[in-house]
């Protein structure tokens, strides 16, 4: 509740400086919007808003170790290891601060929150059942600690000089936040272990330094590099699979700390945001006309979806022996996006997003003969996360005074990765999940998919009116390739079970945007994604590749803003 205090002074303070400044210090500030160009740089004293995106790098340090009684070390235990390993990933989101200058000196304060999908995986096989009484390690035992953060952000303060009136230099440090998710498991050859998962919000420091560079009066791009360490974490499990086990616990210790390498951008009010927002004119013609415009925004993406398995027998063509349908996989998600236009016609226009999983089940079917009686097990999707990209370049073939149609070719990549937890069976088979439903604490099944695709496609740009703009983009995915894993934790046997396949999909997408002004505009748009393979393994130990056939779909809508660098030319629509 602190924190949440802070964050919101923190943006409250900003605001009002805004609204407190004299209009003396900046005379005709908002009608004057031909400034010459030694007053380009402006000065740096405002408050602003911005979007950034980038990848995080980094480790965590996780050892664990096995207690009996509850107590490490005794007769019966299993060893202490250490499972450390990196953390890598990427991340997007937005971040408002506040600036003052003095002379050349510039300080303030900046908060930002980011969507992120930064995390890693260890696994060290042949652990030891006990290491007091001399026995040696058993290749059927392994160890698994894994760790992700699914949102990451900081308050900081920031301090720097001006080594240019546009080039700010700076140091920063403060507050760091995440969202974290942590798993860990122990598992003997025999399908006994321990497991134990936990998702936490923890809060650390942060450290850094960037540099932030003026382009127009009011935009500034920025690069900035972050360390972060956000402490440790303790977590305890005193249960035991297929059936609890009093006496024994196991325990995995984490702690993590990394960096956070950023650009973005950021845009600067001088007065407070709702005074500026009175003074914008309507939108007015072009008064000039370039060979470019770029523009480039950041969306907000609400998103659910399904994916879908069905495993075939390695020996009997046509038989299908069980089922993995995850769905109802609601995500929040952050974009950026951009698109570049040349008066030839030519563009290139992409995208990049990342986000969490929050919420969704899984149904795992399994079918006679393999099995018997028919089973079909439920469990909930507490956790996940995602991220993806694509870009495209094409050309305009066919342009009016108020519209533009042209075709392109691309490339789109999907990451997707889920976790269930708790196992009930709703079939009636005694044998898997049954009779007494698992713990949701109990983590039973992942799984982690890459997708990768080849676009081609149409894309069009409506203008209704002078302010009104529908723009549609709709691609066939004539090839796709799958790789991945699954992981069914309360099965050592077959941990993990890697897949791969190919096929085709399509994507379709239609925005709504609106001109808030000749450069500045907002919009809201819906997407639909499918795709699915026309051939696919899953490889189990020591069995031929089973026959499977893989299928993801994301739907959703999101709200995007969006900046115009530059006057349309002939290959931009204009009514």
């Amino acid at each position: 509740m602190q924190l949440s205090r802070f964050l919101i002074s923190t943006v409250v303070v900003g605001v009002l400086l805004g609204i407190g400044k004299t209009s003396a210090a900046d005379p005709g500030a908002t009608a004057n919007r031909t400034q010459p160009a030694a007053e380009l740089i402006g000065g740096w004293t405002g408050f602003y808003l911005g979007v950034n995106g980038g990848g995080g790098f980094g480790a965590t340090d996780a050892d664990t170790f096995g207690l009996h009684d509850g107590n490490p070390g005794a007769p019966g235990a299993m060893g202490s290891y250490n499972l450390g390993h990196d953390l890598t990933g990427g991340l997007a989101g937005g971040q408002a601060g506040v600036n003052w200058q003095v002379n050349g000196w510039v300080w303030g304060f900046e908060a930002d929150i980011d969507w992120a999908n930064i995390g890693g995986r260890r696994r060290v096989s042949g652990t030891i059942v006990a290491e007091n009484d001399g026995r040696a390690a058993f290749p059927g035992n392994f160890t698994t600690a894994d760790q992700t953060i699914n949102s990451f952000g900081t308050t900081r303060a920031r301090l720097g000089f001006l080594a240019t009136p546009a080039l700010l230099l700076f140091g920063t440090a403060g507050l760091a936040y995440a969202d974290v998710n942590e798993d860990g498991g122990f598992q003997f050859q025999n399908g006994r272990g321990y497991a134990v998962s936990g998702r936490a919000f923890q809060v650390g420091w942060t450290v850094g330094a960037g540099l932030e560079y003026r382009i127009a009066p009011q935009w500034s791009l920025k690069g900035e590099y972050l360390y972060y360490d956000l402490g440790g974490r303790s977590l305890v499990s005193s249960f035991g699979f297929p059936t609890p086990s009093s006496g024994f616990q196991s325990q995995f210790d984490f702690a993590t700390r990394g960096s956070v390498a950023r650009v973005g951008m950021n845009y600067q009010w001088e007065r407070s945001p709702a005074v500026f927002a009175a003074s914008l004119p309507p939108k007015a013609p072009p008064v000039a006309i370039s060979m470019w415009e770029i523009e480039a925004g950041a969306r907000y993406f609400y998103s659910s979806g399904r994916t879908r398995y069905t495993l075939g027998d390695p020996f009997v063509s046509g038989q299908i022996n069980s089922q993995l349908t995850y769905k109802n996989l609601n995500s929040n998600a952050g974009e950026g996006f951009a698109r570049i236009d040349h008066a030839s016609g030519f563009f290139a226009k992409g995208f990049v997003g990342a986000g969490n999983i929050f919420k969704g089940a899984i149904n795992d079917e399994d079918f006679p003969p393999a099995i018997f009686p028919y089973s079909n097990t439920v469990s909930n999707v507490n956790d996940g996360s995602l991220w993806y990209g694509t870009i495209d370049a094409g050309y305009s073939f066919w342009k009016g005074p108020a519209f533009k149609v042209g075709g392109f070719v691309g490339y789109n990549h999907f990451y997707e990765n889920v976790n269930a937890y708790g196992c009930t069976q709703i079939a009636g088979n005694p044998f898997v999940c049954g009779p007494t439903p698992i713990s949701g604490a109990t983590a039973v099944l992942s799984k982690t998919e890459n997708w990768d695709s080849l676009r081609v496609g149409l894309n069009g740009v409506f203008n209704l009116n002078q302010q009104w703009r529908v723009t549609v983009d709709g691609a066939y995915l004539p090839y796709v390739h799958l790789d991945g894993f699954d992981n069914h934790w309360l099965r050592p046997d077959i941990n993990p079970l890697p897949q791969s396949g190919s096929g085709w999909g399509y994507q379709i997408e239609a925005i709504l945007s609106y001109d808030v002004t000749r450069n500045f505009s907002v919009g809201v748009g819906g997407r639909y994604w499918y795709a699915t393979t026309s051939s696919g393994t899953t490889q189990f130990p020591g069995f031929p590749a089973s026959p499977t056939t893989f299928s993801y779909e994301r739907y959703g809508g999101f709200l995007q803003a969006s900046y115009k660098f530059g006057e349309p030319g002939p290959a931009v629509a204009q009514y």
